[in-house]
């Protein structure tokens, strides 16, 4: 039987990958030994390295068509220009693992870290800065997602709680109790009032927006 879609190599790399992210039509993935890639399905066979950062990658988040930001095991952030191939900012984030990065609009963005805290950054005239530096728990946080309205974002820890806080002043206003051993993932639903979680436990959890709004 024929199946229209099929798992196929791209690309063996020689450290581990770790983080993927989608841009301008490509794949930049992030390996475990700093090197960033770059793959378009128009040439599958060409694999471009776009930056060597200074320790594994661990997390990735597109910043438009033309920049994204890597975090890497070492807490640093790096603003890396697809065009020139090179990291363009190299700020000192968290005290350990960056392991999610999510934007909020075109001048916004989120860290999580290992040493559980959210850090808020905000871009003026062309650079990046931190706005915010939030404790949230002493467990590592491992994912973030924001609503399809930009209104809300999910925090996943490794504590248990998945937490909820507006992203006007970044309050935590909901928290949804339920994994055993802690969260590891979480996303929203683009078309409904659910955000969705995976735990160490083993299971995906869906839970209902309507209470906190």
């Amino acid at each position: 039987m024929h199946h229209p879609f099929h798992p196929f190599e791209v690309h063996r790399a020689s450290a581990p990958l770790y983080a993927l992210s989608t841009i301008n039509a490509t794949v930049i993935a992030g390996s475990g030994n700093g090197a960033v890639l770059q793959w378009s399905a128009a040439d599958p066979g060409r694999i471009l390295l776009i930056a060597q950062m200074p320790a594994p990658v661990f997390a990735l988040c597109s910043l438009g068509i033309h920049a994204f930001a890597a975090g890497t095991s070492g807490g640093e952030l790096f603003v890396v220009d697809l065009v020139a191939r090179k990291a363009v900012q190299r700020l000192a984030a968290h005290a350990s693992a960056i392991h999610a990065i999510a934007t909020l609009g075109r001048n916004r963005m989120v860290t999580a870290g290992a040493d559980g805290r959210l850090m808020v950054w905000i871009r003026e005239a062309g650079s990046w800065h931190m706005q915010r530096n939030i404790p949230i728990t002493d467990a590592k946080l491992r994912g973030l997602s924001i609503s399809a309205d930009g209104d809300w974002l999910a925090v996943a820890g490794g504590d248990g709680p998945v937490r909820l806080f507006d992203t006007v002043l970044f309050n935590e206003t909901f928290t949804f109790s339920g994994h055993e051993g802690g969260s590891n993932c979480v996303v929203f639903h683009p078309q409904k009032a659910v955000l969705l979680s995976g735990g160490k436990d083993g299971h995906m959890r869906a839970w209902s927006m309507r209470e906190p709004k």
